[in-house]
């Protein structure tokens, strides 16, 4: 069990309890900015300590509460990374990362793992054991059902040499009727078929009342198609001021929704770095902060770039090339794919550098992921790839991949409306424009002007929602909606 409201946030310490009658809290005493400077100063004071102290109540209940150092003693993180900057600038990078993991450490419920591992452990001793015990028995099984089968398969084979033979009279009466129905009489002079030639006939004359049927279909179904090019036809003329609909979270994040979905869900991942989605059942909810689904997923996400579509979570696995199709129905990993001409870094193809190496995006035409590559046909340059991506195995294909005239960390934000990239020339200032637009259908790109307004001047998300036709966008904090 966690308790936020005493600390402030969250992700600072991780409270276990054990007990049937338990009640635990954690109070945590950092140091302060100004403790800091009287320890550097030599002046501190008796009150300039820190500690995580664990109060607990009940017969029988066990608490414990740990927190990084980092999050205890700024103090001396504070030092550690201007000693670093100073002395060995290419390890500040380095020691990032090991406070990340360090952060990742202390968060999780480690005696709920070891509880978990040791039920696993006990039911695989016991399957051993019963397979020991069942083997010889299983095996004499085993033994009959191979003769059986063998057996049958035997049968089956004599099955298909008769069944090989009919095909072929059939094939030859066929024939004999075509040629026959070709040299007819008129129908008013026709004689009624009998026999086994009447049923054959009457099977030529359904197959004929069928086909104009089967063609009428055929044009309602190229008409429907036509209907939706019209729908996608062209490229957007404007984009509205946004809509604020919340202010939540952290300066970087991304909210989305099912496009597919019938009903009005909200997804959200907190930061550009976790494992946690939260599930939000409407939009009022969401404003409430009542959320319906915490979903933990095995391997963490990284940047903004992921999608909700088809009933499936869609994300860059930290620090990995690898995509990941995350079932949230089942809760499973439903898919996962390595995408291995992308350039993985630490920078990002856009401007923010959230670490957004791989971006998602769903259109009329269905899922798509952007990424950076190297251009080697040509330039030998790294551009950015535009590839549509299968939802159910992950898998991208040539005649489906497009190459860019977009260059890495020269644009803010990027979306797919109808098939064509739009990409956002900047993130970190108010006014900005939609300065770029390739198109998939024709293989061309355009330099455009249309206004874009980040409100608040940090966007890092902008995607598109086929169902609502309006751009999803993170900006600062705040939840914003754009109309086109």
């Amino acid at each position: 069990c966690v308790s936020p409201q005493a600390l402030g946030e969250a992700d600072q310490v991780r409270m276990t309890s054990e007990g049937s009658d338990c009640r635990c809290k954690c109070i945590l005493r950092p140091l302060s900015k100004d403790a800091c400077s009287r320890v550097r100063n030599g002046s501190m004071r008796v009150e300039d300590f820190y500690t995580v102290e664990t109060v607990s109540s009940g017969a029988d209940c066990k608490c414990s509460c740990t927190a990084p150092p980092s999050s205890l003693n700024p103090c001396e993180n504070e030092w550690k990374m201007e000693k670093l900057k100073k002395q060995a600038p290419e390890l500040f990078k380095l020691q990032s990362m090991v406070d990340l993991l360090e952060g990742t450490l202390y968060s999780m419920d480690l005696m709920k793992v070891h509880s978990y591992i040791s039920k696993v452990v006990a039911q695989m001793n016991t399957l051993e054991e019963t397979i020991k015990t069942n083997l010889s028995r299983e095996n004499d099984f085993m033994k009959e059902s191979v003769l059986h089968l063998t057996d049958q398969m035997r049968r089956y084979e004599n099955y298909s040499d008769i069944m090989i033979s009919i095909k072929k009279e059939i094939s030859n009466l066929g024939y004999q009727l075509l040629q026959k129905d070709a040299a007819a009489i008129p129908e008013s002079k026709a004689q009624p078929l009998t026999g086994t030639a009447g049923a054959a006939g009457l099977l030529l004359l359904r197959v004929r009342a069928e086909v104009p049927q089967a063609c009428s279909g055929c044009r309602q179904l190229l008409r429907a198609h036509q209907v939706k090019e019209v729908e996608c036809e062209g490229t957007i003329e404007s984009v509205e001021p946004p809509t604020e609909h919340h202010s939540y979270g952290r300066n970087e994040g991304a909210w989305m929704k099912d496009p597919v979905a019938k009903d009005d869900r909200i997804y959200v991942t907190n930061y550009y770095y976790g494992n946690s989605l939260v599930e939000f059942r409407s939009l009022d909810n969401f404003k409430q902060g009542r959320w319906s689904n915490l979903y933990k997923l095995p391997y963490n996400w990284i940047g903004t770039g992921h999608v909700v579509y088809q009933g499936a979570f869609y994300y860059n696995r930290a620090f990995t090339k690898n995509i990941i199709k995350y079932n949230l129905k089942e809760r499973y990993v439903a898919s996962w794919a390595l995408l291995h001409d992308v350039v993985y870094e630490d920078t990002t193809p856009w401007k923010w550098r959230g670490h957004s190496d791989i971006d998602f995006a769903v259109d009329e035409s269905g899922l798509w992921v952007i990424y950076p590559s190297v251009d080697y046909d040509y330039s030998q340059q790294e551009v950015i790839v535009l590839s549509r991506l299968d939802p159910g195995d992950l898998s991208v294909r040539r005649e489906t991949t497009w190459k860019t005239g977009l260059k890495r960390n020269a644009y803010g934000n990027c979306f797919i409306i109808c098939g064509i990239l739009y990409a956002v020339d900047t993130y970190s200032q108010k006014e900005g424009q939609i300065s770029y637009a390739f198109d998939t259908h024709t293989n061309t790109e355009a330099e455009l002007r249309l206004p874009f307004l980040n409100q608040y001047a940090f966007t890092t998300q902008v995607d598109y929602n086929p169902k609502e036709k309006v751009l999803y966008a993170w900006d600062n904090g705040h939840q914003m909606t754009y109309g086109l």
